[in-house]
């Protein structure tokens, strides 16, 4: 992604690339404004003893600064991972132990950085105070190669078995998903992006996406209102879960047509979602505003894809065709297997894992599903993600969470369950009143009654507080740690089973 983004700052320095202002104040850079930070870091990287294959780990919210560091690794031939600065602090140590890092890049507050003691950590506010502005731009410093099957970064999953993991991700992985959805929506030099989700989630779909097609990008301040920074900005793209365009569509209804669906999201049009499960209702909502929101499948082991639905082809109820030079299939279990130019290296450093999930070229995804007869995919839930209730029977609630997702008022739902006769409803509802459970309640028996009776749900915990990340009951992206929601929420869980 550098060879590319150097192209472009050739080809026009003085056009503005970014805009940012998580920091307090507005500030705007051009390609080579960029380009001469992360040169700066890079310098500052070598002088703490960075070199080719050394691992960087950054722990810093979305800015500029961000994309400099991960400019500069790539300028030394260097490895960053990044992680979401609010990640949990026993997820930041295993990496550490993980990868042991030339350089810990954080904000003024991390405490990873008083845990590790390590002289390497440095303070993102350091690097800034070290740049100098004036400094010419000199590149022949740096041994700038591309191999396409080098790895070009490492990236944070729990992966297809468990455990915290970093997939290393090629050149070529990259470049290909970059060069492949940037052609089917298309995105182009007039394209805008408002990043709002943390980049180390979303670093192709957000950021690599915009230096493959030479667009612009912006930084949503977190403590701002993000619809209004939507209007303000005027994204023409916008890829997010499904709970983002749950939410948008619920601020559209409540403003009762003072405000088109189009206006809220800035004049966005090129919609994309995926992650967790997608209701039909919201996608059928888009559509009646005319704007069709399209649901994809992938992961971070392929680089987040696999299959989409674009406007070249579309089928409801599905997440979409294999993209060019993308092949899938199942297993005679239903696993969705995935092999292609877009598949990881491996995980770094845990040769075990690598050999559980990279079988004879194909990725095991540990998802299961069904390919129809004209190759589009419809996703059915995780294998591990399965509830295995008392009486054997296997349950994938990946489906009618989805659909229950847009429910009013459901802010998170989680069907739990395991050694149970039947599977209980976990759910927070934004208020929580008497009103809006009983709503609940009533959508759930409406959704259920098709269903054979074993996998019928009918109890429900209703939660004061969200499921948090922090507990280990929510991954970053949103999904529902199961096993970790039994075990924080069993005595009630119990308590509406009687």
């Amino acid at each position: 992604m550098l060879k590319k983004f150097l192209e472009t700052c050739e080809r026009a320095p003085d056009r503005i690339f970014l805009t940012d202002d998580v920091r307090g104040t507005r500030r705007t850079f051009t390609r080579e404004q960029l380009l001469a930070l992360a040169v700066s870091f890079a310098d500052s990287f070598r002088d703490r003893g960075v070199g080719r294959g050394d691992r960087v780990l950054v722990t810093v919210r979305n800015s500029v600064e961000w994309v400099a560091i991960d400019l500069a690794a790539q300028l030394l031939g260097a490895l960053p991972l990044a992680l979401a600065p609010g990640a949990a602090t026993h997820q930041k140590r295993s990496f550490v132990e993980l990868l042991t890092p030339s350089v810990i890049v954080a904000e003024e507050s991390d405490p990873l950085l008083l845990e590790t003691g390590s002289p390497a950590a440095v303070l993102v506010r350091e690097l800034i105070a070290e740049h100098a502005v004036d400094r010419p731009i000199d590149l022949s410093r740096f041994p700038i190669e591309h191999d396409d099957n080098a790895v070009l970064y490492l990236a944070s999953t729990s992966g297809t078995t468990g455990g915290y993991k970093a997939c290393a991700i090629r050149y070529r992985n990259a470049r290909y998903a970059c060069e492949i959805f940037t052609k089917k929506i298309p995105l182009g030099e007039r394209d805008r992006n408002l990043i709002f989700l943390p980049l180390a989630q979303t670093r192709v779909n957000d950021l690599y996406f915009f230096l493959e097609c030479a667009g612009t990008i912006g930084f949503a301040n977190p403590y701002r209102d993000l619809v209004h920074q939507l209007v303000q900005y005027r994204p023409t793209f916008v890829a997010s879960p499904p709970v983002f365009f749950q939410d948008i569509a619920t601020v559209h209804a409540d403003l009762l047509g003072s405000m088109s669906l189009a206006e809220l999201l800035g004049g966005a049009s090129k919609l994309y979602t995926g992650t967790t499960p997608v209701a039909p209702s919201l996608l059928a909502y888009y559509r009646a505003h005319g704007l069709p929101l399209y649901e994809g499948y992938g992961m971070t082991e392929c680089c987040s894809l696999a299959t989409f639905n674009f406007p070249s082809g579309f089928r409801e109820g599905t997440v979409g065709l294999p993209h060019d030079g993308v092949d899938v299939k199942t297993a005679d279990d239903g696993e969705i297997l995935v092999r292609g130019e877009s598949v990881f290296a491996g995980y770094w450093g845990n040769e075990g894992a690598t050999a559980d999930t990279l079988v004879d070229g194909w990725l095991r995804t540990g998802d299961v599903g069904d390919l129809d007869d004209d190759g589009f995919l419809v996703l059915r839930g995780r294998k591990k993600d399965s509830i295995c209730l008392k009486t054997g029977k296997k349950l994938f609630p990946k489906e009618l969470e989805g659909l229950l997702s847009s429910a009013p008022n459901c802010q998170q739902i989680a069907f739990v369950g395991n050694t149970l006769e039947r599977a209980v409803a976990v759910v927070h509802l934004r208020p929580n009143t008497a009103a809006n459970r009983t709503a609940f309640l009533d959508e759930l028996r409406r959704h259920v009654a098709r269903l054979p009776f074993d996998e019928r749900i009918n109890d429900v915990v209703f939660l004061d507080a969200p499921l948090d990340v922090e507990k280990g009951e929510m991954t970053a992206t949103g999904k529902p740690v199961r096993k970790r929601i039994e075990q924080n929420y069993w005595a009630r869980i119990l308590e509406v089973t009687q």
